[in-house]
């Protein structure tokens, strides 16, 4: 293949290999649409120049920091405002994963405090679900920082995790997990969801390629053991329960719900 033009290369090297670090990389990214007509010109000259060669993201990650305090749920509206609708296939197979790194909060050992809020808004919700719903070739991953589990803050912790599971399991696949061991109270989540459903229906907040995923969590066998160690303190909990349990929370790590 022949080298690509002086023009585009340099180009291509200042869009894409800009010192993220650097005062003039937070600023191309307050004009978004500076960043996307960059964007569009190297994909077409790289398309006229190598005969059809495609450039698409695999995986794009969205995040609202201190630095950049946009909801992610806006963040993703802009992009497919800048990218329309007639060009989503550049996203074909792409994963976005929104992550809302000001929602982390730390739990406080409080047993009356049960559950962790929902990991974004309803209209957010129903927002991306929508997306999903009308570009099933394009996943999306909202990584909710509170769904969490610190092993050094005891059995208290993992029983809140444990909870929001299954309160997301019930929300967005209609699975119902919460009576397998008396640990997670599942009575209540269905009350819950309505209160934060409020007048939308449930329908409209679930999408086949729409996952929310825990915040920061290595499945490994200390992690193992630290699950298993805590379905076994109940007595009616067998040993299939334990191992049920086991599957879910790794399922929940790896691939989200």
């Amino acid at each position: 293949m022949h080298s690509l033009p002086k023009v585009v290369s340099d180009r291509m090297k200042r869009m894409l290999l800009v010192d993220t670090a650097s005062a003039q990389a937070g600023e191309a990214t307050e004009d978004s649409s500076v960043e996307f007509n960059q964007l569009k010109f190297v994909c077409k000259e790289l398309y006229s120049e190598t005969a059809g060669l495609e450039i698409r993201y695999n995986d794009l990650l969205i995040q609202q920091t201190f630095e950049n305090k946009l909801p992610v749920a806006e963040q993703h509206q802009l992009l497919v405002n800048h990218i329309g609708e007639s060009r989503f296939s550049w996203l074909s197979g792409t994963t976005i994963t929104l992550e809302n790194t000001l929602t982390l909060k730390v739990m406080s050992e409080d047993k009356r405090t049960s559950t962790r809020p929902f990991p974004c808004t309803v209209a957010t919700a129903v927002q991306v679900a929508e997306f999903c719903r009308a570009n099933p070739t394009i996943q999306i991953r909202l990584i909710s920082p509170g769904f969490n589990v610190c092993p050094s803050a005891g059995e208290f912790c993992l029983r809140c995790f444990m909870v929001e599971g299954v309160r997301n399991e019930l929300l967005l696949r209609d699975r119902h997990l919460g009576t397998d061991i008396p640990h997670v109270y599942y009575h209540s989540t269905m009350s819950e969801i309505q209160t934060w459903l409020g007048e939308v229906a449930v329908k409209d907040v679930r999408a086949p390629n729409f996952r929310v995923s825990p915040g920061n969590i290595i499945w490994n066998d200390d992690f193992q053991d630290f699950v298993e160690s805590f379905v076994h303190t109940d007595p009616e909990c067998t040993g299939v329960m334990a191992a049920r349990w086991c599957e879910h929370i790794e399922r929940w790590i790896r691939e989200g719900i």
